[in-house]
């Protein structure tokens, strides 16, 4: 049966382009070949009024007493750091059950994260065809499997999962060929299914890294259109794995790297709204995870570089100061960014950033009808 919703997902979505964290590079051809859709992929309205909305990192008190009169919550997040070792290809089960030990001083939260995406993602992808595959599903089972036998109140999921990327052969969904988008499909269920089947949730990936205007200036609305058809294919594909259980895809208010974009500055209102919640719900998702890993781009900045370190490609202290300044100090960059009266200003207009586009979303929704599920204990 599920094969057949495999194939019955390619005549109903039809889809796609967009923005995934971990997409390659730009093709050498950027030139979108598709017709413009945009009319008929775009929804207007929330269609449900009880999303399960969760989020990482607000950085002050007051912004994160806010989001609970919203109805939003905190996520925790484990991070591939845990286990210098993991791009090996292995997850070392003990090192992430310590590291969450560290952090549940009361109790965890509701919706837990686990974030390994280097080489997982590029072995999801290509699934069996990996000789790493089979070997790299069993120790991502075992390990939540642990997890969620020594945290059973935290519902655990991995990120990303399942892995769908921006370009088939370097093209994008809405442009491949019918033949090329089934059995890249066909390929992505096979090579996810029997991880997905094991997650309490689900948490696909449908970043914005790629900026219409920079992207392809021209064809702006072209941009839009392609992503968001990308989109819903991943959440389709999400909720098909899923097979009932919540899909809650991970979004963000900020560009992200890895596409075309300057990463780290804010998404306008209407393509956060348009493009990535709205497309999720339409899709099938119950609620929406909003990362910024805030709390760690701040710090960057504020401390600058480690020593004896190089500046990560994707994000810098310098890149950061450049978003912050431009952002929340009115365009005078700080002559000490440690000066604890920088942080706190950075900090509190960040919250208040972050706050603003959760509050987007639950407005988007008060215009919606009937909800579509529920996450279930």
């Amino acid at each position: 049966m599920r094969r057949e919703q495999v194939l019955l997902l390619l005549v109903v979505v039809g889809l796609a382009a967009g923005a995934w964290q971990a997409a390659p590079t730009q093709p050498k051809s950027t030139e979108p070949a598709a017709e413009d859709r945009d009319s008929q992929q775009k929804p207007d309205v929330a269609p449900q009024k009880s999303l399960v909305l969760i989020y990482d990192q607000i950085p002050t008190r007051s912004g994160q007493r806010q989001m609970l009169e919203v109805g939003a919550t905190q996520y925790l997040i484990v991070y591939q750091g845990t286990d210098p070792q993991a791009k090996g290809g292995r997850i070392n089960s003990d090192l992430v059950i310590q590291d969450i030990e560290r952090r549940a001083v009361k109790s965890l939260p509701r919706f837990g994260i686990l974030d390994f995406e280097d080489p997982y993602a590029e072995i999801l992808q290509k699934g069996a065809s990996d000789p790493r595959w089979q070997d790299t599903i069993s120790n991502m089972v075992a390990v939540i499997r642990l997890v969620r036998t020594r945290f059973p109140n935290t519902l655990w999921t991995y990120y990303g999962v399942p892995f769908v990327p921006f370009w088939i052969n370097g093209t994008d969904w809405e442009s491949a060929t019918p033949e090329n988008r089934k059995a890249e499909l066909e390929k992505l269920y096979q090579a996810n299914a029997m991880l997905v089947s094991e997650l309490d949730w689900v948490n696909c990936s449908i970043y914005p890294v790629y900026d219409p205007t920079l992207f392809n200036p021209a064809k702006p609305e072209l941009v839009r259109a392609q992503g968001r058809a990308w989109r819903r294919t991943s959440v389709s594909l999400s909720r098909i794995l899923a097979n009932g259980k919540p899909v809650i895809p991970m979004v963000s208010p900020y560009w992200q790297p890895n596409g075309v974009a300057r990463a780290g500055f804010p998404v306008p209102k209407d393509q956060f709204i348009e493009d990535q919640v709205a497309v999720a719900v339409d899709g099938g998702a119950v609620g929406i995870a909003v990362w910024t890993g805030i709390d760690t781009f701040i710090d960057l900045a504020i401390r600058g570089e480690p020593q004896d370190s190089t500046p990560s490609s994707e994000f810098s202290a310098k890149g950061w100061r450049e978003v912050f300044t431009t952002e929340f100090l009115s365009g005078v960059e700080p002559s000490v960014w440690s000066d604890p009266s920088v942080r706190a200003v950075v900090e509190a207009k960040a919250a208040c950033q972050i706050g603003d586009a959760i509050r987007w979303i639950r407005d988007w929704e008060s215009a919606g009808s009937k909800p579509v599920g529920a996450v279930k204990d």
